[in-house]
């Protein structure tokens, strides 16, 4: 119940709910929150955000990962052309694997990326 309410805090109201995720809106930014077991085994978040007629920017981005995720490491896949699917032209996914890391440490010992 605090993921609802930190959302709900937000700013973002729930549209639709599934048995593996949910549909937010906040204004003109739609989130599509989902998790399932990927083709490797483990649970990921997913998250799509999106606008009518832009981008989200940066910041919302942020925004987005840091309420319906939280601070930790999200990813940003810019796949192969050939397994590239758009169904939104304003669209940006972001994945957290739940069970684990997956990416290894960037900031190579200097403390940011």
């Amino acid at each position: 119940m605090i993921f609802y309410e930190r959302i709900n805090k937000a700013g973002f109201n729930i549209e639709l709910q599934g048995k593996d995720g949910a549909k937010f809106r906040k204004g003109l930014l739609t989130v599509i929150y989902s998790i399932a077991k990927e083709l490797d085994g483990k649970l990921w978040i997913h998250l799509s955000l999106a606008r009518p007629n832009k981008y989200p920017t940066y910041e919302e981005i942020k925004q987005v990962k840091d309420i319906f995720i939280g601070d930790v490491k999200a990813i940003m896949v810019f796949p192969e052309s050939k397994h590239h699917v758009n169904l939104h032209p304003y669209c940006f996914h972001l994945w957290h694997c739940i069970e684990g890391d997956s990416l290894p440490d960037f900031d190579r010992g200097y403390g940011t990326i």
